[in-house]
């Protein structure tokens, strides 16, 4: 027995040397006041306060519409708001708020129980600390380290600041969605009131949405998050933060949404993605540096494309525009009438990308010139068989009249002549970017793994009015800390994309555009010279993007029409059509005459029209032609006929093994 005895002391010891040990090292591990190598530390700059906004200045000095960050910088004291407010989050995220001191020991339990009876990782147990922790403190990334991290922080500041000044920053750094962070700008941007003003229901939906802002968007999806308004209610009602009449009332109550506020802003949105790629920085960073970002934003112009937007609203779709300064690179308005921030979405270009990656590549490899012929027939390039957008061929046409009237046919054949591989390389050097699996001769008409943004299309049109001389698309033009110090600066750095001959052929085919081809709705439009290309994207049963990208040389405007997530445009929302309509407004709106100047590495030289016509010889004229014989055309010094040019009177090197549906037209 006594043997017995002894074995069970000592196991009961080692027990208790054991528990000791767990019981120190868990202590060691969350205890904030023991620094811990390599572990976060709690930084009082990061936590949001009235004084922590950052500024965006426009071109002409003002601050960019809604001026503080995000639409923001209305810092909303807790005593101004009503306690029901405050309760509503209260009730819906930690309803043990007043009784913890950072974390929720019963709710971690709670969670852990149902995470094991569900086999995952289902439902989570971050305290309102919490949440602010990790909204100002630290990444999104699911690790053991970083929920301790996030532990150790919660209790600190439980320890430094009272449950009222937790709160007003957890209210004030709170995401809602659509760029807005801060209960202040919420009240404002989805209700155009003060936040102090809120009623019951609309406190519920502001406390309901923050779980999932995109999914529960109210512009978008106003039922959803009505549904979630009334399970917020039913949880205060539950835990007695409002009475029976008050919650039947506040069910009853149908919000009244700022519909007039309820676009994206488009510009702070790519302002803000781009100071923090500038800065290595995420929203808390940005907010906590009191920054000042220097812009070239065009107020004035932005409220007239909005306007225009607006009134060539499309059932079905949204639409963005991009205005830029081709002189300096930088975006002056970007407007969308979409009701969810979807950022700077990659889409498929359609005819649009056309110019860089089928006519510029093979003008620079000398193949051809704008006036050179090339057959529109039936062709199949080894099972492969685009087809024109009028479903007719053209038999000899110019390289001219093919980009002006956007035939695919000879856009596929140049492709093929300059390889794929050639032609990526230097729509590259525009700004383009593409997957390794975009290796297909159906490129041509922009069948893509994952497209373009607007930006970069914007961009590479861009450097075509700017003579084939590369410069980024920016937004921010310089960035200030608190201490006034300059953080980062745009350079202005540029390099050639291609010579100022190909860029100037190019834009002068594009001209005809304007004047006689797919972006005629554009012509005489504006006092200046413009060029522009138009692409969709769709089928018979509906187009899914239509673009519009136009520019003079002062300017470039990029327009796209966007089908909503799962549905279609209708066919006659084409890039001729309504986002031709928004780029010609929009030209309308500009002062000047400026033309695209003839560089001295292009020259124009008279042609046999009836060479040409009848034989598809590009012959110079003689002395003796007659005027009605005589065509004018530009050529690069670089690549001039000199005898005569009959292009494809052999057989095409095709590529082999296409399996591509020719769903892209123009």
């Amino acid at each position: 027995m006594s043997v017995f005895v002894k074995k069970a002391s000592k196991f009961l010891l080692a027990m208790f040397f054991l528990s000791a040990i767990a019981g120190v090292f868990v202590y060691t591990l969350f205890e904030p006041n023991i620094n811990l190598y390599g572990f976060a530390e709690f930084d009082q700059r990061k936590l949001i306060r009235g004084d922590r906004t950052i500024t965006v200045a426009g071109g002409d000095g003002g601050t960019v519409d809604g001026g503080l960050y995000g639409c923001n910088g209305k810092f909303c004291p807790i005593s101004c708001l009503d306690e029901k407010t405050v309760n509503a989050f209260v009730a819906v995220e930690d309803k043990r708020f007043y009784s913890h001191h950072g974390v929720d020991y019963l709710r971690v339990l709670s969670a852990a129980k149902n995470n094991f009876i569900n086999g995952r990782a289902k439902e989570g147990a971050s305290t309102i600390t919490q949440q602010l922790v990790k909204n100002t403190h630290l990444s999104n990334e699911k690790t053991l380290k970083r929920k301790i991290n996030e532990i150790r922080i919660a209790k600190e500041i439980e320890r430094r600041y009272t449950k009222r000044e937790i709160l007003e920053s957890y209210l004030n750094m709170l995401y809602f969605g659509n760029n807005i962070y801060g209960i202040g700008a919420a009240a404002e941007r989805y209700f155009n009131k003060e936040a102090s003003s809120l009623t019951v229901s609309e406190s519920a939906l502001l406390a309901g949405i923050i779980n999932s802002p995109a999914a529960l968007n109210p512009f978008v999806y106003a039922d959803k998050a009505i549904a979630r308004r009334n399970s917020v209610l039913g949880k205060m009602y539950g835990q007695k933060m409002i009475t029976e009449d008050e919650y039947e009332s506040a069910l009853r109550e149908k919000p009244v949404f700022n519909r007039s506020s309820g676009y994206v802003d488009a510009f702070l949105s790519k302002t803000f993605s781009e100071a923090r790629r500038f800065l290595s920085a995420d929203n808390a960073d940005l907010f906590a540096g009191k920054y000042f970002l220097c812009t070239l934003y065009d107020k004035a112009l932005t409220k007239q494309c909005l306007d225009i937007v607006s009134k060539y609203s499309v059932d079905d779709g949204f639409t963005e525009v991009i205005v830029a300064d081709n002189e300096t690179g930088a975006c002056i308005a970007n407007v969308t009438d979409a009701k969810k921030d979807f950022g700077d979405i990659l889409r498929l270009p359609g005819s649009a990308i056309k110019p860089f990656v089928c006519y510029a590549p093979a003008i620079e490899k000398k193949l051809v010139y704008p006036v050179t012929p090339i057959l529109d027939e039936k062709i199949d390039f080894s099972g492969y068989s685009p087809e024109n957008y009028d479903k007719k061929y053209h038999g000899w046409v110019s390289v001219e009249e093919s980009l002006v009237y956007s035939y695919n046919i000879p856009a596929v054949k140049l492709l093929s002549e300059n390889g794929v591989k050639y032609s990526r390389g230097i729509a590259e050097k525009f700004g383009l970017s593409f997957d390794e699996s975009d290796d297909s001769l159906a490129l041509a008409l922009g069948a893509m793994a994952h497209g373009v943004t607007l930006s970069s299309l914007a961009e590479s049109y861009m450097t075509l009015a700017r003579g084939g001389n590369h410069a980024d698309l920016y937004f921010v033009s310089a960035i200030f800390d608190e201490n006034n110090k300059c953080v980062y600066r745009h350079r202005g750095d540029s390099y050639r994309a291609v010579g100022d001959d190909t860029a100037f052929l190019i834009t002068d085919m594009l001209t005809e555009c304007v004047n006689v081809g797919t972006a005629k709705r554009l012509k005489n439009r504006s006092q200046a010279q413009i060029a522009a290309k138009t692409g969709t994207v769709g089928t018979k049963k509906g187009n899914s993007d239509a673009y519009c990208v136009a520019y003079s040389p002062k300017y470039t405007v990029a327009v796209r029409i966007t089908a909503n997530d799962g549905k279609l445009l209708s066919n006659e929302i084409s890039g001729g059509t309504v986002p031709c309509s928004i780029a010609a407004e929009i030209f309308g709106l500009f002062t000047g005459n400026e033309r695209f100047s003839v560089p001295a590495s292009v020259t124009s030289v008279d042609i046999s029209r009836s060479q040409l016509a009848e034989k598809q010889r590009i012959i110079p004229a003689n002395s003796s032609s007659k005027a009605k014989d005589v065509i004018t055309a530009y050529f690069s010094r670089r690549n001039m006929p000199y005898a005569y040019d009959l292009w494809f009177d052999s057989g095409l090197d095709y590529f082999d093994n296409f399996d591509i549906i020719d769903g892209f037209f123009d």
